[in-house]
């Protein structure tokens, strides 16, 4: 349905990559988590999928959504393919939503995008869509202006604006970020019932994405570094960084990842972008190792490349 092949993003000419020959198959109805920490490109890859970077960022690679060329089309086809077909659900607490108007006039305005339906059956159509995420007394959340509501509420109504055109493709960058515990679950629910559209979620949530995620893409300073089904990652992480990132996880001790990660312009200086940081190193590692595939997952390390 979708597939992302050999996607790089620079600022500048000459500018150090911030992503890096990213290449991802996205099946129908499936959800793929994309983890890793701050900074290692994940949130930039999903906005250059639409093409919503500013025009400093130079975009290389291909996006191919059901046989289409993302990247060849023209300002007013992917505008055409924006919201209708590839959906974006922004970060941050549902604050992308307008202050100004209540909140079934937003959803409404994402629901009638290309088409003219009447005032009642797009008012019924709002109050079905919301009552699908159990949002609560509907009738009454429709009136609402976006600050009377919690950030978790106001995160599921953007979840349900991305699904509200119809996409069959949902881009979410960071969905619970700033969110407590309970809000994170009301969140959880939103994605769960999702149900036949295909899900990329950005997020820095382990558990989250534990939850939430079939598959599993692991970036770590622009590149990706392990590439699994969920459930076979989450038993038997393979590449150094993925297996140190879940060891710091609460419930895995809080075992912390070993160094500091240097400057991004530094780590052109080093093969393997986890050199500085890995206790598996060898001279080897200081050529850029392959993205080996193993066991039906992939795996950018050299310990796995014989």
């Amino acid at each position: 349905m979708l597939e992302l092949k050999r996607i790089t993003v620079r600022f500048g000419a000459g500018g150090v990559p911030v992503v890096e020959d990213v290449c991802l198959t996205v099946e129908e109805g499936t959800k793929t988590v994309i983890i890793g920490e701050t900074g290692s490109g994940k949130s930039v890859l999903i906005l250059a999928l639409l093409k919503l970077l500013p025009s400093t960022a130079i975009v290389t690679g291909e996006v191919i959504y059901r046989g289409i060329d993302v990247f060849s089309l023209s300002e007013r086809e992917l505008a055409a393919l924006r919201g209708a077909k590839i959906a974006y659900v922004p970060q941050g607490s549902g604050n992308s939503l307008n202050p100004l108007h209540p909140i079934g006039k937003q959803v409404g305005e994402s629901m009638a995008a290309g088409n003219l339906l009447p005032a009642k059956e797009l008012r019924a159509r709002v109050l079905a869509l919301l009552k699908s995420f159990h949002l609560g007394d509907e009738e009454r959340l429709v009136k609402q202006y976006p600050h009377t509501l919690s950030g978790g509420m106001r995160q599921r109504v953007l979840v349900a604006m991305g699904v509200a055109p119809g996409a069959a493709v949902i881009l979410a960058d960071e969905p619970t970020k700033g969110l407590d515990a309970a809000r994170v679950r009301l969140v959880e629910d939103s994605f769960m019932r999702l149900e036949g559209k295909s899900l990329i979620c950005v997020t820095h949530d382990i558990s989250f994405a534990r939850k939430i995620g079939e598959y599993v893409s692991v970036m770590y300073a622009a590149q990706q570094v392990e590439i699994a089904s969920a459930e076979v990652f989450f038993k038997r992480p393979l590449h150094p960084y993925a297996q140190a990132m879940l060891a710091a996880m609460p419930e895995n001790g809080l075992k912390a990842i070993v160094g500091f990660a240097p400057p991004h312009n530094e780590y052109l200086n080093h093969g393997c972008r986890f050199y500085v940081r890995c206790p598996d190193k060898t001279n080897r590692c200081l050529t850029p190792p392959p993205l080996v595939e193993i066991e039906n997952r992939k795996v950018r390390c050299w310990i796995y490349a014989d």
